[in-house]
């Protein structure tokens, strides 16, 4: 499930939410993607963060992988790598993404409902070579939560502790 894609989609980025006693961890993981006007690649990303009834609105964190693509002369398109190659830098890459999704397991926290992909535009590429939150993708994010049918409501209720 996810947004449908317009002339202005730059690819898609997956967006995780886990669950863990009144908590929420969001994962926004987004593709490596060419800055035409640059000519540089914004590598492979992440914007995270850990909400709750208490905390509502933290900051997006970001990260980005440290694995990137050359691009051709143009600035363009990305060079093409030789099999071997290619297959070493996808691996790196699922790695980084691994690690965040067994970090979860091995925490306790469980995946909210299933991942949505959203299409992520040039505004937002622009947003993320300036290490700015991308606005517009965080709303397109709720929007398809929307569809999902997810829950309004980002957290689940903490537990209570029982009265002695």
């Amino acid at each position: 499930m996810g947004t449908p894609a317009s002339a202005n989609t730059q690819g898609r980025a997956l967006y995780l939410e886990f669950r863990r006693d009144g908590y929420t961890n969001q994962f926004i993981f987004t593709p490596e993607i060419s800055d035409p006007v640059t000519k540089t690649v914004i590598p492979l990303g992440l914007l995270s963060r850990q909400i709750s009834a208490t905390n509502p609105r933290r900051q997006w964190r970001h990260r980005f992988s440290s694995v990137e693509s050359t691009l051709d002369p143009s600035g363009r398109t990305f060079l093409h790598l030789a099999v071997t190659q290619a297959v070493e830098q996808a691996a790196q890459r699922v790695d980084v993404f691994l690690s965040y999704i067994n970090s979860m397991h091995l925490g306790g926290w469980t995946l909210y409902r299933q991942p949505l992909a959203v299409e992520v535009s040039a505004m937002d590429v622009a947003d993320f070579a300036a290490q700015n939150t991308p606005n517009a993708l965080i709303r397109r994010v709720d929007r398809a939560r929307a569809e999902a049918n997810f829950d309004k409501s980002y957290w689940d209720a903490a537990p209570v502790a029982a009265a002695f």
